[in-house]
């Protein structure tokens, strides 16, 4: 360190605890010691004030789970049977929103089988299949100039694009004429039947899902003349109760450290008076 860092620095250290000695001298005074314990109590009592009305808040919401616990573990014998009824229902509620999915999920896989079962899309397999690829390359390829050729108004830029096809019309024919018809048909029919078995297990599994679904509402359905006696009953179940008045409730657990973290931090932030 230079002579000159060493000076600025002694003459630093120096401010500073000339102002430390003022605040002490400021607040060791009768009436300003006065105004910072006043102030330093006011801010306690503030927050003190938070943390009892949180802890009473705390104590209700207590009493409100032991009471909800309790009338949970109390199910009266005549009601048990109708509270097995509505969870049964709701269940079966659940359970068809996910079948009903599932449904959907199954009909579009079964509309992408029956169009890969025409002859086009066989026609396509069993040619991709036997040229490695290329077949496939080529339709992409020829989509695309068709596209740009749609798309250009340039004179020059048409008559290449035109070329171009033309090209691959001509590889088209000559990769098609080395193709053996019997290999080819034999290849489609191989394709045409591993896709119907696919179809057939799918369309296998909608018809189960269906019935599945069938059934849960046929259930649901016979239950309806008894739906107008569950609006009466106060309601205890626990699945109900968890779904009404959330975890939080159900279990008894209330975290109130957050809350009493942040306001212990305001406080001290207000208490701060060096700053």
């Amino acid at each position: 360190m230079s002579d000159e860092e060493h000076s600025y620095l002694s003459q630093r250290k120096k401010v500073l605890e000339t102002k430390i000695a003022n605040i002490k001298e400021k607040y060791n005074k009768g009436n300003d010691k006065n105004k910072f314990i006043r102030r330093k109590y006011s801010i306690k009592n503030k927050y003190y004030e938070k943390f009892l009305n949180l802890k009473d808040d705390f104590e209700k919401t207590k009493m409100e789970i032991s009471y909800l616990k309790n009338n949970i573990l109390v199910i009266p014998p005549e009601k048990e049977k109708d509270f097995q009824d509505r969870y049964r229902e709701n269940k079966l509620n659940i359970e068809n929103r996910t079948l009903k999915s599932k449904l959907y999920k199954l009909e579009v896989n079964k509309k992408q089988l029956e169009l890969k079962l025409t002859d086009v899309s066989l026609e396509k397999l069993a040619l991709n299949k036997l040229t490695e690829g290329k077949y496939k390359k080529l339709l992409e390829d020829y989509s695309n100039l068709l596209l740009e050729e749609k798309n250009t108004t340039d004179v020059s830029e048409l008559t290449s694009i035109k070329l171009e096809i033309k090209s691959l019309e001509k590889q088209q024919r000559e990769l098609l004429s080395n193709i053996d018809n019997k290999s080819f048909y034999l290849i489609k029919n191989a394709y045409s039947k591993k896709i119907k078995s696919e179809l057939y297990q799918v369309e296998k599994e909608i018809r189960i899902t269906e019935g599945k679904i069938a059934r849960n509402e046929e259930i649901i359905n016979r239950k309806s003349d008894f739906r107008g006696s569950y609006k009466k009953l106060k309601d205890f179940s626990i699945n109900n109760v968890k779904a009404e008045l959330g975890k939080i409730l159900y279990t008894g657990d209330i975290n109130t450290n957050d809350d009493m973290d942040k306001w212990e931090k305001q406080m001290k932030k207000e208490m701060d008076f060096s700053r």
